[in-house]
């Protein structure tokens, strides 16, 4: 989150840059989430089919059932959870990135200054609120695809969607709205303070250098 954008900064060009301000924060988070997705796929496989086990089952039942197609088995979602990760990122970095924006702007702070930890505190409530109503879907979806049921197992991400809206409507993708809500405002507090608080000490370093 820190090195990617002043590596597209260089790549882009000065024009490019000027007409779309945040598309170093928007490759930043295509980036990030390509390379997550392949990390964190076993894990969340494993992590879904223990939730959603319908009986006993244990790590080494799952190993049991699926040794003969381990992997295919450990990276079953894997679409879904790219495009959950790609919303999940792009949607994160852009949001710091206006929110922060709006915030300079209506408070008139200089982009050399930091912005006041109060402030910061709106923004990322601001930034995990939208946050999570942007990509619950796609967790939905992903989670779906994961589970211990194959229902999902073989249908796409589309086909996916309109089961869920065909079956429950739009409030089908948002179940347990209330605690991911909490979670993604306590994860934006801490990153979006972090990374406001980094960002200033790189320029800092840099223009001492």
């Amino acid at each position: 989150m820190l090195i990617l954008p002043e590596f597209y900064n260089s790549v882009y060009s000065a024009s490019m840059r000027a007409q779309y301000p945040s598309i170093a924060k928007i490759s930043t988070g295509l980036t990030i989430a390509a390379i997550d997705t392949f990390i964190i796929c076993p894990f969340e496989r494993l992590k879904v089919f223990l939730q959603t086990k319908h009986a006993h089952v244990s790590l080494k039942t799952f190993y049991r059932d699926n040794k003969n197609q381990l992997v295919r088995s450990l990276f079953r979602g894997l679409d879904s959870l790219f495009c959950r990760q790609i919303i999940s990122w792009v949607s994160f970095l852009y949001a710091d990135y206006k929110f922060k924006q709006i915030a300079r702007s209506y408070q008139h702070v200089p982009e050399s200054e930091e912005l006041s930890n109060s402030t910061l505190m709106v923004v990322s409530t601001l930034v995990g609120v939208s946050n999570v109503f942007i990509v619950m879907p796609f967790d939905m979806t992903k989670t779906l695809h994961q589970q211990q049921s194959e229902g999902f197992a073989n249908k796409g991400l589309r086909e996916t969607m309109r089961t869920v809206c065909r079956e429950a409507g739009i409030k089908g993708f948002y179940y347990g709205w209330q605690p991911r809500l909490i979670q993604y405002i306590i994860n934006s507090a801490l990153t979006v303070t972090a990374l406001e608080k980094l960002e200033h000490k790189m320029k800092k370093a840099k223009l001492h250098n």
